[in-house]
């Protein structure tokens, strides 16, 4: 899954909360997804989030990326 030029720009900062504010279709749940998986592991006991209005929209709109980017791995 690929990401835009801006977005590679967020995928490089190394700040530990980062705020996006991009119109549709900028690949911003394929940047958030990426994000949490290039962190995994960085740090020991870490806890990671995607948040989104409602548990149903973030498992709709998440959940399923995220299983897929696994079982691709």
């Amino acid at each position: 899954m690929g990401v835009t030029a801006a977005a590679e720009l967020v995928l490089g900062d190394s700040a530990r909360q980062i705020v996006v504010v991009a119109h549709r279709r900028f690949g911003k749940t394929t940047l958030a997804m990426q994000k949490i998986l290039k962190s995994l592991g960085a740090v020991k006991g870490g806890r990671y989030f995607y948040v989104a209005p409602t548990y149903r929209q973030a498992k709709m709109i998440a959940w399923e990326m995220f299983i897929k980017i696994l079982n691709q791995a």
